[in-house]
């Protein structure tokens, strides 16, 4: 209940709200109307480190994934909230199409007894021989399992403009997202990824459809290389922050 009241108070104290996406500035101007300066500012995303063509057959030897695999790779929290128990759920389905099929789950910040319910559910399936869980990836890994990934599959109930999506447009894999506004802003459905609602049984559809023809994979992934490059480069996004610090620094010397 006190949430929304303090969450107005801090961002009200801002000299900047520096944002990713349209999305939050809505957002934020429903909840302020008079809201401090507001700048389209990301992370941004590292464009020397995430870019397709690295070697990941390492990769592959020490999982044991072999190169006619097609993998999905589902990379966010290891929490309820991120649906990870939907993608197993589609498993089975996708598998029956693409018979090669392999999921990648990641493990950040684990809930341990939903880590639990995951390897049961893919048992109870008769999916665990198809479903990896990875552990905690180190960051400098990250570009490694997205080259390896023909599709990135995110279907959390609700979003920002995470960087991960951005990171996974730069190294070339197929997005597979939930139908949220937030990632409409960057991805298409049917051009440079898939919009999908998990719980209208869309999701198999669109793993299906991305797995199935490489020639949509290589599509997509230079047109999101280009979109990345232009909307999110990492070196561009932190000068114009260093802008902004240098300018608010300069006004309180006033």
């Amino acid at each position: 209940w006190y949430s929304k009241r303090l969450t107005c108070a801090v961002l009200g104290r801002a000299d900047l709200l520096a944002i990713p996406s349209e999305y939050l500035e809505r957002r934020i101007r429903a909840l302020l109307p008079a809201a401090p300066p507001i700048a389209r500012i990301g992370p941004g995303v590292d464009l020397q480190r995430f870019r397709g063509g690295l070697n990941v057959l390492p990769l592959r030897t020490q999982w044991g994934i072999g190169t006619d695999q097609r993998v999905i790779f589902s990379p966010r929290l290891a929490q309820p909230f991120y649906n990870h128990d939907r993608v197993i759920r589609a498993l089975p389905a996708v598998c029956e199409k693409v018979p090669g099929a392999l999921l990648l789950v990641a493990e950040h910040f684990p809930d341990r007894d939903y880590i639990t319910g995951l390897r049961r559910l893919a048992a109870d399936l008769g999916v665990a021989d198809r479903v990896r869980f990875l552990g905690s990836i180190p960051y400098p890994d990250m570009p490694l399992w997205m080259n390896l990934a023909d599709v990135v599959v995110m279907v959390p109930r609700s979003d920002a403009l995470p960087n991960t999506l951005l990171e996974t447009m730069a190294c070339g894999a197929v997005p597979v997202l939930s139908r949220l506004p937030q990632y409409a802003e960057l991805i298409s459905h049917g051009e440079n990824g898939f919009l999908v609602d998990p719980e209208q049984g869309d999701l198999v559809g669109a793993l299906v459809g991305a797995l199935s023809d490489p020639a949509v994979k290589e599509h997509i992934a230079r047109a999101n290389r280009t979109k990345v490059a232009a909307a999110a480069d990492q070196d561009r996004e932190m000068s114009r922050r260093e802008e902004w610090y240098l300018r608010l620094a300069e006004r309180r010397r006033i």
